[in-house]
C-alpha cells in the first residue's frame, strides 16, 4: 500500500536525519539516535525495537490513533512504536507554533499542516528543520521523481532558498479532484441484483432497496452514510438546489 512506504519513509528519516519535516508539513522528525541501524528496504525497519514520539492533529470524525489497526499494524511490522499525543483542531496552530518556539520537538509531527511561510521559517531561517533533496534520491525515489518532473509540485513545496523541506501528500487520481466523493457498495448491488443509478430517482429506489432488504446482513442496513452533514448540500444540485446568499439557502419563487 502506498500509504505505508510513504510512512515507512517518513520513519526512515526520523531515524537518520537531524530535524526532518514530511507531509507537505504532516509528518516531522528531528534527530533520535546515530547508533541505530536502518534496513534501507523491506520490513522491519529496524531490527531492534525503538519508540518514537509522535505529535499530531487528529481529525474529530477519527478514533483515538492508538486505537486504530494502521498504527497497531505497522508497529509489527516496523519495530517502531508510537507514542501519540493528538491534539484537536481548536488550538492546534499554537500548541505547534509554541514546541518550535521553544525547540522541544517531538520526533514526528502528522498532519501538521506546515505551509510554505512555516517550512522556509523553520528550514531555511531557523534550521530546526533540514532539507530533504539531498537524501530523496536514496530514500523517497519515486516522490524525488514526482517532485522533479512535476512543476506544480517542485514549486509548493521549495522553500526561498530552493531546498525542499517538506514532503507533500499527493494524489492524482480522478477521485483526487473532488473534494466530496461518493461510494456505492457494488457487493450490495450484486446481492440485490441492481445497477448502478444514474438519475436520482433511481438513487433513491436502490436506497430503499438498501434498507428494506438487508444486504449487509446485519438485520438493519443503513443505506445512506454521510460524514457530516455539511455534505448533504453537495447532493442538493440533483434536485436543482445550489448554495445562495453566501450560505445553504435556496430561493423558490421569491421565498427561502
Amino acid at each position: 500500500m502506498k500509504v505505508l512506504r510513504v510512512f515507512s519513509i517518513c520513519l526512515i528519516a526520523a531515524l537518520l536525519l537531524p530535524s526532518v519535516v514530511f507531509g507537505g508539513g504532516q509528518t516531522q522528525a528531528r534527530t533520535t539516535s546515530a547508533t541505530v541501524r536502518v534496513n534501507p528496504t523491506g520490513f522491519p525497519i529496524v531490527d531492534e525495537p525503538i519508540t518514537l514520539s509522535v505529535f499530531g492533529n487528529r481529525d474529530q470524525n477519527h478514533a483515538n490513533w492508538s486505537d486504530m489497526f494502521f498504527f497497531k499494524e505497522y508497529e509489527k511490522k516496523t519495530n517502531i512504536r508510537l507514542l501519540l499525543e493528538e491534539v484537536p483542531a481548536q488550538g492546534f496552530e499554537e500548541r505547534k507554533n509554541l514546541l518550535f518556539a521553544s525547540n522541544e520537538l517531538p520526533d514526528l509531527f502528522i498532519k501538521a499542516g506546515i505551509n510554505q511561510i512555516q517550512f522556509t521559517l523553520y528550514g531555511s531561517t531557523s534550521k530546526q528543520i533540514i532539507p530533504l533533496d539531498p537524501h530523496l534520491a536514496q530514500w523517497a525515489p519515486n516522490i524525488n521523481r514526482i517532485i522533479r518532473e512535476n512543476e506544480a509540485v517542485r514549486m509548493s513545496q521549495t522553500a526561498a532558498d530552493g531546498h525542499v523541506y517538506v514532503l507533500p501528500q499527493l494524489d492524482f487520481s480522478k477521485t483526487g479532484l473532488t473534494g466530496f466523493m461518493q461510494w456505492i457498495n457494488k457487493n450490495w448491488m450484486a446481492r440485490l441484483n441492481l445497477q448502478i443509478p444514474t438519475t436520482p430517482e433511481e438513487f433513491r429506489r436502490v436506497l430503499v432497496a438498501f434498507r428494506d432488504n438487508d444486504p449487509a446482513g446485519n438485520g438493519n442496513t443503513i443505506p445512506l452514510g454521510i460524514r457530516e452533514i455539511s455534505s448533504i448540500y453537495v447532493l442538493g444540485g440533483s434536485w436543482g438546489l445550489e448554495r445562495q446568499m453566501g450560505d445553504c439557502i435556496n430561493m423558490v419563487d421569491g421565498k427561502v
